[in-house]
């Protein structure tokens, strides 16, 4: 078996060539009770194997069923068979649709059928599992000490995504729901993301009850109260942590967002109100989701304002600190406006109109709330009153700026308590408003310092005024007071530089040193110059062994600012040729040279004394240097080029490469240039990849170096690695920002098509432009682009701004957000926006007629809602249209489409979710302009518009609940496929009802004890087959515990094998004859002395016996109406019945049953009924007699 499973797994084609009637009878065999737990394993994994859509349903057809039910009642010893048979569920899970081919069989089999085969009835299904199977994965999800219980847990919420009714029909889908608030907390995020998959989609969403099932998320966060010890902490931690996750997940999806605002916003004010539980541990953690959802980003101060420090003291050492960083963080630089701001303006909308605003009012004024909670929700309140000024229209703004209970609590003298708790709380917020507007100016003043703007040219201007004062106070120093500053810089009383005056120096190197006089005679009258120098030497290991801190960086300016003023004098310039310190540091360079380096045991530039020493101060000298024409001169004079044309080879060494390319100004055309140039065609990537990154902020840095810099961008572009060009055309990409610049690189006419997807930002960013336009249309690269976007860019467009937009707004989330996708501008860069922003890209649009085609589809599909395909379509013609009439001059092409009110009309009344949020951003999209925003506002969307009344890009409309709508609707049921069986009486009756009572926590220990009872009294009636299948029957469609299931089985002495699984089979097949039960007719089974068995917990309790003998029959009870029905009494048995049903003529069945199976079945039943077994007072016989019909199938 072992090889015949490898040889099926090793070629999966030959499944579809075997009949599986062939192989199914010996593998049962492997599949008995008596059988081992590693031949079921076996069987199993051969079965798995074996897998198609018809084999499953002969397997079923075979009893295959029953087998993997009483497998997962088994012990931990069977622990492999058990997850074979889970993993062949799994497979069955996902089988694919039947093929025509396969539907054809199917029909065939049953046209001569009176009713429809179960099988294939089953089969049709999208995940083709009865109910017993499902309740059995049910039973090991539900027990905690199960080893499959996550695996388990997994499996039915892939069905509830595939077949949300397989899942309803065996009642699992409330385990799915309980899973949240009971664990395993890790599946918590996938089971929230499967509901907003569900409630998408009218056809799913109907299935669920609307105000119940979806809240389960949040029941973690309203239904928590009262105080939790220190021994459960954790535990409540961890539950509140995981609880909000999920919440967080529903807030950052469209399809969450918009059913949390159904029934006036109900469960989002239920989430507010939690706000006022006394309990801090889930205050913060609500405060915490509200930063996250809100994209909050907390400012470095707010670890002190928690703690209560005062922020002006705070500031002023924060500020000072700040003087002394050079690296400028990008991240705190202020972002254009997107798509993800226009989700957070919905959202921030909604909380505010849900009484988030007087949630936080109150939570600050709560003198009993921990003085931590109070201070977060008060810097919570500041931040939301800030982003409602930056995404909010006015009308929004201006509601919540007043803040009525704080001004009014201001005012109440005579609550001295509450007066001090409101003027807290303004003068708090007020204080955060003072430092936000510092933060933003520093912001600006920052990016001013990144890209080349009149900004950085005037603080040059400065800086050289500045320099330009010192000189001309040096220049005036009279020699007393020059001799005074000599003498007070220390260097003539010691070589000990900590004791040298740091300040003084500067000073005169700055100023009176710069004066040629003065500096000839400090050289030849003293040893000032001479002990600057010698304490630089390398070799003296003075400068070189200073530990690399934050302090110690003085000395590395004031070796540049020695540097300086030598070489702006001759005399200088001679006495730093003479010296030893330039030729030492280049035979230190030396050292590492693999051509012509000495080794020595502590190089000066080793990899660790570069990063614990001011060894890399050398590094900077030499930048010093490569800023003069004399400096440049000396390096040429010293060989420092060819030393580095070497080291940029080393392999090993990529910190003194990084080192080398930093270091060098390249602002003359110079050697240097040279250097940048061979790195960038290094052999070895990374030192490529680290050049061309370099070169990129050259170029966004110095102005000077733009032609220089685009031209090796340019050639990088050539590069044989993919990441190499990627960077070059992010780069360039940026440069064209500038239409000066963008003319430049279209002048050099780059080549593009080799590049791809890659290329294409760059492509669309030469098509903004009339010069680009011109070069791409004159190259075709236009009339290609525009085939790509319409086979499938357009498409896969969708897929990326969907994926962007989840992974950016979703609160703590862990994916990661390419840089790629950094894009500026409202939504990411798209052909047909880029197309339309030059009257030449509009004309060639006009003259293609495509946007009547895109906007036939909004207009004819716009409201479609099953159809997966063709909604991605309709998503993708919105993004069309909006990103054309995000442009000024693609606004008319819609206006003449009239196309803005459909877009409309599908935001506010489609009724899949994700398409509702689409036309949200693509309607912010058309109010980019100043035009489209008036169009917008006559049809009740008001943009966003910023202090000098440009519009932003973000639209919301009046009333929110136009667009935050959900057709209201009723759970459809989903009916049970497998039908009732007929009443049993008597003895038989009895045993059901306490079976039935056993799923009651109450009355299990009693039906337990009765059932030990009974089974020893009659042990004879545990024997029977039809009575085990009517347990099997009864835990396949009720729910019970697995050590109840367990137990159930264990009472009967019945073993599941090839002797029993034909009957147990046959009798399955009877009880569908008739077909399903009419709707008029009660089909509840009720069970004597226990609770309904299906439909109505409970009813049985009320009926009287008599009630019992007297209700409707099923019309699917199998067999004719038995006759003198008013004479049966309750002893009547399964075999009386039999007796009854026996002239009754069966109708043909259409599933296939081996013969000699139907014999051994026949040839049991008659044995059974002769007594053969033993039972005298029992008959074992069929529920449903075999005819001669099915004896001869």
């Amino acid at each position: 078996m072992t090889r015949l499973t490898d040889l099926f797994r090793q070629s999966p084609a030959l499944r579809r060539h075997v009949e599986i009637e062939d192989v199914l009878p010996s593998v049962l065999l492997f599949l008995a009770d008596d059988s081992t737990y590693r031949r079921r394993a076996a069987a199993y994994r051969l079965l798995r194997y074996m897998l198609t859509r018809l084999s499953w349903g002969r397997m079923i057809n075979g009893g295959l069923q029953w087998i993997i039910i009483r497998t997962f009642t088994r012990d931990a010893k069977a622990v492999h068979e058990r997850e074979q048979a889970l993993r062949l569920l799994r497979a069955v899970v996902v089988l694919p649709e039947l093929s025509p081919r396969e539907i054809g069989i199917l029909h065939h089999a049953s046209v001569a059928s009176v009713t429809e085969d179960p099988i294939t009835v089953l089969l049709r299904f999208r995940v083709p599992l009865q109910q017993g199977l499902v309740r059995a994965i049910v039973s090991a999800a539900e027990n905690q000490d199960d080893a499959m219980r996550i695996v388990c847990m997994e499996t039915l919420v892939e069905i509830a995504l595939l077949d949300l009714e397989c899942l309803l029909r065996a009642d699992a889908f409330r385990v799915v729901l309980n899973a949240l608030k009971d664990g395993p907390w890790e599946l918590g995020l996938g089971i929230t993301g499967a509901l907003l998959y569900l409630i998408n989609r009218p056809a799913t969403r109907e299935m669920l009850l609307p105000g119940s099932d979806i809240e389960t998320v949040l029941v973690g966060l309203t239904e928590n109260y009262g105080k939790v010890s220190l021994r459960h902490m954790q535990r409540h931690l961890d539950e509140l942590d995981h609880c909000v996750r999920n919440v967080g997940m529903l807030l950052g999806t469209w399809s969450g967002m918009l059913y949390l605002c159904m029934d006036n916003y109900r469960a989002v004010k239920s989430l507010i109100s939690s706000l006022h539980v006394p309990m801090p541990e889930m205050r913060n953690a609500l405060l915490d989701l509200f930063f996250s959802a809100f994209r909050i980003k907390a400012p470095t101060w707010t670890s002190a304002f928690l703690d209560g420090r005062r922020l002006t003291v705070y500031n002023r050492a924060f500020e000072a600190s700040n003087q002394l960083q050079e690296n400028l963080d990008e991240d705190d630089l202020p972002q254009p406006l997107n798509l993800c701001d226009h989700y957070v303006a919905f959202l921030l909308a909604v909380f505010i109109e849900s009484g988030l605003i007087e949630a936080l009012v109150a939570l600050v004024q709560d003198e009993e709330c921990e003085q931590g909670v109070r201070r977060k929700a008060t810097l919570l309140l500041g931040e939301i009153l800030q982003l409602a000024n930056r995404v909010l229209p006015l009308q929004y703004a201006a509601q919540i700026q007043a803040l009525p209970r704080l001004f009014t609590g201001v005012t109440e003298f005579s609550k001295p308590d509450e007066r001090n708790a409101a003027l807290s709380a303004l003068s708090s917020i007020d204080s955060l408003f003072r430092n936000n507007r510092k933060r933003a100016h520093g912001e600006v003043v920052r990016q001013s310092r990144l890209a080349p703007s009149s900004v950085q040219e005037s603080l040059k201007r400065s800086q050289r005024q500045v320099q330009q004062v010192k000189l001309r106070l040096g220049l005036q120093m009279d020699d007393k007071a020059f001799q005074l500053m000599i003498n007070e810089s220390g260097v003539l009383l010691s070589r000990d530089h900590t004791k040298w005056n740091y300040d003084v120096i500067m000073d005169l190197l700055q100023g009176p040193l710069l004066n040629p006089k003065r500096l000839d005679e400090v050289m030849k009258a003293t040893k000032f110059i001479r002990r600057l120098f010698s304490f630089l030497h390398p070799f003296n290991n003075r400068f070189s062994s200073i530990l690399r801190t934050r302090p110690n960086y003085k000395w590395v300016r004031l070796a540049c600012a020695l540097l300086t003023t030598m070489l702006v004098n001759p005399e200088g310039q001679r006495a730093l040729s003479e010296d030893k310190l330039l030729r030492q540091i280049v035979e230190c360079l030396t050292e590492l040279d693999q051509y012509a380096g000495q080794p020595s045991a502590q190089p000066v530039f080793a990899r660790d004394r570069l990063e614990n020493t001011l060894s890399y101060g050398y590094f900077e000298m030499i930048g010093t240097l490569s800023k003069h024409h004399a400096g440049i001169k000396l390096l040429e004079k010293f060989k420092f080029f060819t030393c580095f044309h070497h080291l940029c080879e080393l392999r090993s060494r990529e910190d003194i490469i990084k080192l080398i390319i930093e270091c060098f100004d390249y602002t003359i055309d110079a050697h240097q240039r040279i250097v940048l140039s061979k790195a960038l065609t290094s052999s070895y990537m990374e030192t490529r990849l680290f050049a061309t990154h370099h070169l990129g902020r050259l170029l966004n840095e110095s102005p000077d170096l733009t032609d220089w810099a685009i031209q090796l961008l340019i050639t990088q572009l050539y590069d044989p690695a993919l990441d190499v060009c990627e960077i070059a055309v992010m780069y360039l990409e940026g440069a064209c920002t500038d239409p000066v610049n963008l003319e430049k690189v279209v002048h050099l006419s780059p080549t593009l098509e080799h590049l791809g997807d890659i290329g294409a930002n760059l492509f669309l960013r030469f098509m903004s432009t009339s010069v680009g336009f011109r070069y791409l249309q004159h190259a075709n690269y236009v009339d290609y682009e525009l085939e790509s976007w319409l086979t499938d860019h357009n498409l896969l467009y969708v897929i990326e701004v969907e994926s962007f937009v989840s992974k950016t707004i979703r609160p703590f989330a862990r994916d990661s957000v390419d840089d790629y996708w950094a894009y500026e501008g409202t939504a990411p860069t798209h052909f047909f926006g880029e197309l339309c922003k030059t009257p030449e890209g509009c004309q060639y649009l006009r003259e293609k007629g495509l946007v009547p085609a895109f906007a036939e589809i909004v207009r004819q599909h716009g409201m479609e809602a099953s159809d997966q395909a063709l909604m991605t379509s309709v998503k993708s013609a919105l993004w069309v249209l909006g990103n054309i009439g995000s442009t000024e001059g693609g606004l008319a092409f819609l206006e003449d489409e009239e196309i803005i009110e459909v877009i409309i009309e599908i935001a506010e009344k489609s009724p899949v979710l994700m398409l509702k949020g689409t036309s949200f951003f693509v309607i912010g999209l058309i109010s980019s302009t100043q035009m489209g925003a008036e169009i917008l506002e006559e049809y009740g969307w008001v943009s966003t518009r910023t202090p000098m009344g440009q519009t932003t890009g973000l639209c919301l409309p009046n009333d929110l609940t136009r667009f935050a709508y959900i057709e209201p609707w009723k759970p459809r049921r989903v009916d049970p496929t497998t039908p009732p069986l007929p009443v049993l009486t008597g003895l038989e009756g009895e045993v059901m009802g306490m079976i039935s009572k056993l799923s009651n926590y109450v009355l299990a220990a009693g039906a337990m004890n009765n059932l030990k009872r009974v089974r020893n009294r009659h042990p004879r009636l545990f024997h029977s087959v039809t009575f085990f299948h009517r347990a099997l029957r009864a835990i396949s469609t009720n729910h019970f515990q697995a050590p109840v299931r367990k137990f159930i089985l264990d009472l009967f002495d019945v073993q599941i094998g090839p002797h029993t699984l034909p009957r147990l089979a046959h009798v399955e097949r009877g009880s569908y004859i008739h077909g399903p039960p009419h709707p008029d007719v009660i089909t509840t089974e009720v069970l004597p002395g226990g609770a309904p068995m299906v439909d109505s917990p409970g009813a049985a309790d009320n009926m009287s016996p008599s009630d019992t003998e007297n209700r409707p029959r099923a019309s699917s009870s199998p067999g004719r109406e038995p006759p003198e029905r008013e004479r049966r009494t309750r002893s009547i048995t399964i075999s009386d019945v039999s007796q009854l049903n026996s002239n009754t003529p069966t109708p043909k069945m259409t599933a296939e049953v081996p013969v000699e199976h139907t014999a051994a079945a026949h040839d049991d039943e008659s044995s059974a009924a002769n007594g053969v077994n033993g039972e005298e007072d029992y008959h074992g016989g069929e529920d449903y007699p075999e005819t001669e019909e099915t004896h001869a199938l």
